[in-house]
């Protein structure tokens, strides 16, 4: 399977916004005060 890099890109950026907002709402929900590792 070949993917262009420009494609490849952009799957990476909609994967680490997609990781970012349920951390996001996971983090509202749960109040929680621990940060998850290498995250701020």
């Amino acid at each position: 399977m070949i993917v262009a890099p420009m494609i490849n890109n952009i799957f990476f950026i909609f994967l680490f916004l997609v990781v970012n907002t349920v951390l996001d709402i996971h983090h509202k929900t749960k109040k929680t005060t621990t940060p998850p590792a290498g995250f701020h």
